[in-house]
């Protein structure tokens, strides 16, 4: 009778003690390492394939909308000036020049505007919701393993060293 009332209330007391130290050391360290690995790696992922996306889809909207507007007002003004002063020299010079020169300008400064919106939108976005599943994912994983380890660990040593 003793031996079990004593068997039992040791157990206990010396369990508890130990997977709660046990359980803490070993969540602090897993959650850690597990939510570094994981955060990096999807960060780095999500970050590639949304920017590049986002690049790609941004400079070819941009390019056609600003392409057309630019060609259409730079073709408008310049026809008209170059064919009341000289027809056929000032059409052939105004219109492929200015034309070219405005169209690069315009399409390099809304590409780059464009480009850096979206990128930034989309880094930030992708970014945000990465961390959160990994995160997540990885503090559950490890507090459950962390768990898991730390009470049988400790459970086995202390009811050894409570029965002995």
């Amino acid at each position: 009778h003793e031996t079990t009332h004593v068997t039992t209330h040791a157990t206990t007391h010396e369990t508890t003690h130990a997977t709660t130290h046990a359980t803490t050391h070993e969540t602090t360290h897993v959650t850690t390492h597990a939510t570094t690995h994981e955060t990096t790696h999807a960060t780095t992922h999500a970050t590639t394939h949304e920017t590049t996306h986002a690049t790609t889809h941004a400079t070819t909207h941009a390019t056609t909308h600003e392409t057309t507007h630019v060609k259409t007002h730079a073709t408008t003004h310049e026809t008209t000036h170059a064919t009341t002063h000289a027809t056929t020299h000032a059409t052939t010079h105004a219109t492929i020049h200015p034309t070219t020169h405005a169209t690069t300008h315009e399409t390099t400064h809304a590409t780059t505007h464009a480009t850096t919106h979206e990128t930034t939108h989309v880094t930030t976005h992708a970014t945000t919701h990465e961390t959160t599943h990994a995160t997540t994912h990885a503090t559950t994983h490890a507090t459950t393993h962390a768990t898991t380890h730390a009470t049988t660990h400790a459970t086995t040593h202390e009811t050894t060293h409570a029965t002995t």
